[in-house]
């Protein structure tokens, strides 16, 4: 795409880059100037220099100002990604992560996509700032609500959560791709990082704070703090802070402390700094209620040797109390324990404290996305794959219609939530209140109850093969046969008295308690039986409600003579055909191809067999 335009014409020589020009002035007098345009396609990445130079014979008092270059650096898109993760965590803790793609190239990159990827089998993942949708049998999260085009220098951040697990690392992948050139793609499209589960070996400093629901104005307010050392070693270096609202007045503490009025900030000094493991301290904070409020009072700690600084704060709220308004709650009362797909149900209850009535009242459950057979007497409608604005992604919303809108002084009001349990928990149901009236109290306008699943599964192989219906492997009469029961707790809590039998056999094995998705196999020996062979795997435990949990499953093999590859009863020429193209084939023990058990199917398996047939000429 090389062209002139202007005072000449010229011609590229693309070999060696050179351009000759034609139609410029052999004569140039004094001030005299010749433009020339040049023109080119820019090429995918990299830089282009052009170099001019000019000549005379005349004799000059110059000649280093006779070339001139000037570089192009040729723009693309270039998209990366980051992410940021603790290095470790306790277990069962909640771990946040931050994600970030961007584009750091020179122009906007379309048809931008966004993945990540975290270890399978985690629970409470959810994420803020897109729409996650978790696959804890992959582990990949498909991330949805971000923008598909990204201008120079914009970046998209999201925040990441998860129920560490009981052990073992938990990594996190990110991957962006575009559909733009990204030329050298100098910034990388994946990140990798990963945290470490352990429950450590340092201190761990937790903080609790319990202040009451309300307080009138000019009421002296007293608030309950606590810190405590969880252990299991001894913290140092521990250091304790308060803060409140600035501007109250009468505060004080029943330990040395000091308040800063203008920012709110309590320093605590009446504490040592060095707590042994179990070891706590307890003080009161008094402050004088204002005329309006509410009142928040957050605690905080912390120790050299922390292991688990996701405990350290804790808050609570005051609020003001009024005789004129109302005051709306709800709570949830959901099974402890559930097992996959049995009918669940839950009680959720509304009321109205008072003192006056409410109206315009909306009721709203959030349950997980994707639960079957949601229904409710009262009336409601279930939005399975919905999100709600504020919630993290796999939220499902069931807006309830068959409640009045209105409620008196005093009335309550009760619904039934009911569900089909899915095979993996837990289930939180969260209840939520709410009304354009301003009320005295919305901290107990929400309430949550989860129920956790008890689940139990088992493969039932023979001779490493998985044969739910028949005929199964052909095996040996005669020969040994061994039969595995693999068993998997499925559900998210641990069971106790786990046991496998079999219906032939009777009790295979005995493992005490299996934790949430911990896997074990039980195996047994036997002598393979003539004829089509079938047996059931049965497992069974109990969870902690002291519900039986049980499965079962099947499996089959059909007892022939050797030689008798499909089972038909007679050695014939389909048998030693099956043989003959099966040779140098490894194979297991008991396989009727195999006549001299060598575990290798050979030439003189499929001699000896043929010496073997029923009829001559092993006529079928």
């Amino acid at each position: 795409g090389v062209s002139c335009s202007g005072a000449a014409t010229c011609s590229y020589a693309s070999g060696t880059g050179s351009i000759t020009f034609s139609g410029l002035a052999a004569t140039l007098t004094s001030g005299q100037s010749q433009s020339v345009t040049l023109a080119y396609t820019a090429p995918a990445s990299g830089t282009v220099t052009v170099t001019t130079t000019v000549a005379t014979t005349t004799a000059e008092s110059s000649t280093a100002n006779n070339s001139s270059s000037r570089t192009t650096v040729i723009t693309t898109a270039d998209v990366t990604t980051s992410v940021s993760a603790p290095a470790a965590a306790q277990p069962g803790s909640a771990v946040t992560l931050l994600l970030s793609f961007s584009n750091v190239g020179g122009v906007s990159a379309e048809g931008v996509a966004y993945a990540a990827f975290l270890s399978k089998g985690l629970f409470g993942v959810s994420c803020n700032g897109a729409t996650c949708v978790y696959n804890s049998n992959s582990g990949e999260i498909g991330i949805s609500g971000l923008p598909s085009s990204l201008s120079t220098g914009q970046a998209e951040k999201l925040t990441l959560y998860y129920t560490a697990p009981a052990s073992g690392t938990v990594t996190v992948t990110t991957v962006i791709t575009t559909n733009s050139d990204q030329g050298a793609n100098l910034a990388p499209d994946n990140a990798t990082a990963g945290t470490v589960i352990s429950a450590g070996v340092g201190a761990d400093m937790t903080t609790t704070v319990a202040a009451p629901l309300t307080a009138s104005p000019g009421q002296s307010v007293t608030v309950g703090i606590s810190y405590v050392n969880l252990g299991p070693a001894t913290a140092s270096g521990v250091t304790y802070a308060v803060t409140l609202p600035s501007g109250l007045a009468g505060v004080s503490c029943s330990v040395a402390c000091v308040y800063d009025s203008g920012t709110g900030a309590v320093a605590v000094t009446g504490f040592t700094d060095s707590l042994v493991a179990g070891q706590s301290r307890n003080m009161t904070l008094n402050y004088v209620m204002p005329g309006s409020g509410p009142v928040e009072v957050t605690s905080n700690t912390t120790a050299n040797d922390d292991g688990n600084p996701g405990n350290n704060t804790a808050s609570d709220i005051t609020y003001v109390s009024s005789d004129t308004l109302p005051d709306l709650t709800t709570t949830v009362t959901a099974p402890a324990f559930i097992t996959p797909g049995s009918p669940v149900s839950v009680v959720v209850t509304y009321t109205n404290r008072g003192p006056v009535p409410v109206t315009d009242i909306s009721y709203q459950l959030l349950v997980p996305a994707g639960l079957s057979g949601v229904s409710c007497p009262v009336g409601c409608s279930y939005s399975g794959g919905a999100t709600v604005t504020g919630n993290p992604a796999g939220i499902g919303t069931v807006t309830i219609t068959g409640l009045p809108a209105t409620l008196t002084v005093g009335q309550s009001v009760e619904m039934v939530l009911i569900y089909e349990a899915p095979a993996l928990g837990p289930v939180p149901v969260t209840s939520i209140i709410s009304s354009p009236t301003i009320e005295s109290n919305t901290r107990n306008n929400e309430a949550s109850a989860a129920s956790d699943v008890s689940a139990l599964s088992i493969v039932t192989t023979t001779n490493g093969t998985n044969n739910d219906i028949p005929t199964g492997p052909k095996l040996v009469i005669g020969k040994p046969v061994m039969w595995k029961y693999l068993v998997t707790n499925t559900g998210d809590v641990t069971l106790t008295g786990v046991t496998v039998t079999d219906d032939h056999i009777g009790v295979i094995c005995t493992m005490g308690s299996l934790a949430p998705l911990a896997v074990h196999t039980c195996s047994w020996s036997g002598i393979v039986q003539t004829g089509q062979y079938a047996n059931v795997g049965t497992v069974t435990g109990v969870d902690p409600a002291n519900q039986t949990i049980t499965a079962s499953n099947p499996d089959h093999y059909k007892g022939v003579v050797a030689c008798d590859v499909n089972g038909d009863g007679k050695i014939d020429i389909n048998d030693v055909t099956l043989i003959f193209s099966s040779i140098d084939l490894k194979v297991g023990v008991g396989d009727p191809r195999d006549l001299d058990g060598n575990g290798l199917i050979s030439i003189n398996d499929y001699r000896n067999c043929v010496l073997r047939c029923t009829k001559a000429r092993c006529a079928p």
